[in-house]
């Protein structure tokens, strides 16, 4: 590849946008969310929970309705996660990921 100082300039533009973005409002609310998500005792449990249901689950999910305790373990499962799902900090977090994502789509 030969290198002009087109490539440069464009070097620069796109780590000037980097920058931007990652300063912005918007990617900052994602990073405070992604933290508070992190570190929140009761969404870990929350998150803590829904994973051993999950994992529970997927032990006897090949046999379905056949495997004991199937539906007891499937609805344990979707309670786990509609516990998450209504954490405040896991909903905060997806809003923001999404704005993220929606700035980083039109940018691309």
């Amino acid at each position: 590849m030969i290198y002009t100082t087109e490539v440069f300039l464009l070097e620069d533009c796109a780590l000037e946008l980097a920058e931007k973005i990652s300063s912005s409002d918007i990617a900052q609310s994602y990073l405070i969310n992604q933290y508070r998500v992190r570190t929140t005792d009761e969404t870990k449990q929350k998150k803590t929970a829904f994973l051993k249901a999950k994992e529970s689950f997927e032990r006897i999910e090949a046999y379905g309705s056949h495997a004991p305790d199937f539906s007891e373990k499937r609805r344990t499962l979707r309670k786990a996660k509609r516990e998450l799902d209504m954490d405040e900090a896991i909903a905060d977090f997806r809003v923001s990921e999404t704005s993220l994502q929606d700035i980083l789509d039109h940018v691309g």
